[in-house]
């Protein structure tokens, strides 16, 4: 019994929404598969079309999400348990889901008013020089709320080998924010890129990408 399931991506969902996925199971075996699912959070369904999969047949699974079930904005990441089996085989795997939350958006005339937080960058992309000697770089990022009422900052996420050193929460109009993020991955010799994601009240842009571009020197240029 050899059975690979699809991973779920539900990709940006806003919090009050409910959104759905359906994966197929297809048992290419000539005896019955049993399928379950269990193990489950509190914001995530499954409904099985049939837990017992005759041969040579398939089977849907659909994955409610329901995000205002999660006590955090930004990116989701979970594994639910799913047991296959048959008469002389068992088989127990990992289905990986996967979404970012984004805060709710009133689409009305208060955001072409530009009565509402709005974040604006000094910079999106920082370029910096490593040395061979460098374990560790703090990099700082400098944002402005241009907008008319309180920014906040939701969460600040990345992908591995960083981590968030400390941010602004919350930015009135006018005033200056800033977010630091370090990283400790750094590998001698090799040039590589950073990607953090900002979620944020912005009702215009909730998410926004920030890049760190990492550029090996031997002449320690900084």
């Amino acid at each position: 019994m050899e059975i690979q399931l699809d991973d779920i991506s539900f990709g940006e969902v806003y919090h009050s929404e409910i959104v759905k996925d359906t994966i197929t199971i297809v048992n290419d075996d000539s005896l019955i598969l049993h399928v379950f699912v269990y193990k489950v959070p509190k914001y995530l369904n499954f409904q099985i079309e049939s837990n017992q999969i005759p041969p040579h047949s398939s089977s849907k699974i659909v994955c409610t999400f329901y995000p205002d079930q999660v006590d955090k904005y930004g990116f989701l990441y979970n594994k639910v348990t799913t047991l296959l089996f048959n008469n002389e085989k068992k088989m127990q795997t990992k289905l990986l889901i996967t979404a970012t939350i984004l805060p709710d958006v009133n689409y009305n005339d208060n955001i072409i008013e530009d009565k509402n937080a709005k974040i604006s960058f000094e910079e999106s992309i920082k370029y910096i020089y490593i040395s061979k000697d460098d374990k560790k770089i703090e990099c700082e990022f400098y944002f402005e709320n241009v907008g008319n009422d309180d920014l906040k900052i939701y969460d600040v996420y990345m992908n591995h080998g960083c981590s968030v050193g400390d941010f602004s929460e919350i930015v009135s109009p006018g005033e200056k924010g800033h977010i630091i993020i370090d990283c400790d991955d750094i590998n001698d010799g090799k040039n590589y890129k950073k990607i953090i994601n900002v979620i944020s009240n912005d009702p215009v842009k909730p998410q926004q990408e920030l890049r760190i571009m990492y550029q090996f020197v031997e002449d320690d240029v900084k």
